[in-house]
């Protein structure tokens, strides 16, 4: 399955979109401020995989407009 932030792919064409689909991952304030954490990487995966379920559900073949975001949420909530 193609998976790309951007949101066409050259080379292909999209004839069909299928929708939006989202996935989300609360992780600890230092995780996301810690530019060197080795997590990070490894949740973009997870959220990654989890997205790739969603498209297969969906009978789809490729993701296209890949976003990350990650929002530190502080300790003391």
């Amino acid at each position: 399955m193609i998976v790309s932030a951007t949101p066409t792919l050259q080379g292909y064409q999209v004839i069909r979109y299928l929708g939006v689909a989202s996935e989300h991952k609360t992780v600890p304030a230092e995780m996301v401020e810690d530019e060197a954490s080795e997590e990070v990487p490894r949740y973009y995966q997870e959220l990654a995989q989890k997205l790739r379920a969603h498209a297969v559900k969906a009978h789809s073949n490729a993701i296209v407009g890949l976003n990350y975001q990650l929002t530190p949420i502080p300790s003391e909530y």
